[in-house]
């Protein structure tokens, strides 16, 4: 029976590597590839379509792209050479979760095996179902109460237990990886492009009436990506205070309502006074009859009828001189990305 080899011997925490980048063309791969560049990191981005994603690193001529599905393991591991971290920032509509998070987050952890890489992982706030408004901290009960809550808990107890050594089909060990899972709720920033963000941000800037999902009046936590990607980067400079599977909880900004959170991004757009409404989950509903990402969206409804936030004690332990972009800024920051 072979042994498990120390991490730090199999070269985990030499920061003088690669890291290798999945989902860079997204909101949180996106986000943290800047960052580690912005760091002198040598950066890997993976990708399917090549051409996007250089565009989209057209102003980082630093960042390596090379062509690769996550679904095909040996493409992710032949990328994944010389590489001491991975970030899996891939992601798939809701309706392609099943199967492709988890044959992704498979072959990500057989690659980190393989080249001894640690592995970076964005968390949600889906597993913890709906608690009430106080602020859930690392420890909070798991109480899904929706299938896709159900999933992110399996996805994260998979990544858990590659972190320790179990046997593999021919009864030797296999070689535990580190781990490291930020939590944070919904993005918003200049590398994030979705319905939740656009609707708020573009179409502030653009003078038309901004449009959430859920009840106005609810307090909502918002997430600044770049935020999440500094302090992503942060961690993993303290690593070794932390286990080798360490979830870190990432807070945003607790809007005391989303009509209050529209309001401020129309004042930092220029047009004050602008009107803001909720989407009508009835028409969520019907445009699910031909969408199923949408249909997928409907069990979501009480992250958006509730209120979810996280506490940033742990965060603020680890990372004492950490301190967020002001609201101001980042919504600014957003608003000219949409340019």
């Amino acid at each position: 029976m072979t042994q498990p080899q120390d991490h730090e011997a199999h070269g985990a925490h030499d920061d003088a590597k690669p890291a290798l980048v999945l989902g860079g063309t997204g909101s949180f791969g996106g986000a943290v590839a800047r960052e580690l560049a912005s760091r002198g990191r040598a950066v890997r981005v993976m990708a399917r379509n090549v051409g996007r994603a250089k565009q989209v690193f057209a102003d980082c001529p630093g960042i390596e792209v090379v062509a690769g599905d996550v679904q095909e393991a040996p493409q992710l591991l032949a990328a994944a050479q010389g590489c001491s971290l991975i970030v899996h920032g891939v992601n798939y509509p809701y309706d392609r979760w099943v199967p492709y998070m988890h044959t992704a987050t498979l072959n990500v952890i057989s690659a980190a095996r393989a080249v001894g890489a640690d592995v970076l992982f964005p968390g949600n706030v889906y597993g913890y179902g709906a608690q009430g408004p106080a602020p859930l901290n690392e420890s909070a009960p798991v109480k899904p109460n929706s299938r896709k809550g159900r999933f992110r808990i399996r996805l994260e107890q998979t990544l858990a237990e590659a972190t320790q050594s179990p046997y593999g089909d021919d009864e030797n060990e296999l070689e535990p990886i580190r781990v490291l899972v930020v939590r944070g709720g919904d993005y918003y920033g200049p590398t994030v492009r979705n319905e939740l963000a656009d609707w708020v941000f573009d179409r502030a800037r653009q003078g038309k009436a901004q449009t959430v999902f859920g009840q106005m009046d609810v307090a909502h936590e918002w997430l600044f990506v770049p935020d999440l990607a500094r302090a992503a980067v942060d961690l993993l400079a303290v690593r070794d205070q932390l286990a080798p599977f360490e979830v870190v909880n990432v807070p945003g900004h607790l809007a005391d309502s989303k009509a209050a959170f529209c309001r401020e991004v129309a004042e930092v757009a220029g047009k004050p006074g602008l009107k803001a409404k909720a989407m009508p989950w009835w028409q969520i509903r019907l445009f699910g009859l031909f969408n199923g990402p949408a249909r997928e969206m409907l069990e979501m409804r009480y992250l958006f009828d509730t209120t979810v936030c996280l506490d940033g004690s742990r965060l603020r332990g680890l990372l004492p001189a950490f301190t967020p972009t002001p609201l101001d800024e980042a919504m600014r920051i957003t608003l000219e990305s949409y340019r």
